[in-house]
């Protein structure tokens, strides 16, 4: 990984971070697959750029990234023979999004805090070989083009208004 920032000033701050990842498969990854292929590992290549505020009371966050994937392992959805989720390598897949953070301290007692991503989740190109139990072990091979990645939805938020009755007692 390599990353710079630049200090604005006291209370602001930019920075850039570039990363190579490798992740081998999981023991799952090779004993679940319908087909007993061989899972190959996941390398990442993550671009990253972002902002920074905070003063003694607020503090905002943003940032946007782009991470390319070889070989991702993506869940399709599908169940092998004893139930188990399968989990299977595309060739080329990325995530481009913008994240941001924002949280503010109103008082001794009170705080909102929020948190967001935007993104697009993409497999671009994959050929999906499922198996057909019901007839003989069939394969059926279906050619996904630029097609989300499961379980990676486009929008993720949430928002919490803090309350500190006591010093050391806090409720969400």
């Amino acid at each position: 990984k390599f990353g710079t920032s630049y200090q604005l000033d006291e209370k602001q701050q930019t920075y850039l971070s570039i990363a190579v990842a490798h992740k081998e498969p999981s023991r799952g990854d090779f004993i679940d697959n319908a087909f007993s292929t061989i899972p190959k590992p996941e390398k990442l290549y993550n671009w990253e750029a972002g902002y920074r505020y905070l003063n003694t009371k607020t503090k905002i966050e943003s940032n946007v990234y782009y991470m390319l994937y070889q070989d991702q392992l993506v869940l399709t959805g599908e169940l092998n023979d004893v139930g188990a989720t399968v989990r299977v390598n595309v060739p080329d897949s990325y995530r481009l999004g913008w994240e941001t953070t924002f949280s503010h301290q109103f008082s001794n007692k009170w705080a909102i805090s929020a948190n967001t991503t935007l993104s697009r989740n993409k497999i671009q190109t994959f050929d999906e070989i499922i198996a057909d139990y019901t007839v003989d072990f069939e394969k059926i091979i279906i050619t996904h083009k630029n097609t989300d990645i499961s379980f990676s939805p486009n929008l993720v938020g949430a928002i919490q208004l803090m309350y500190k009755p006591l010093e050391n007692l806090e409720t969400e």
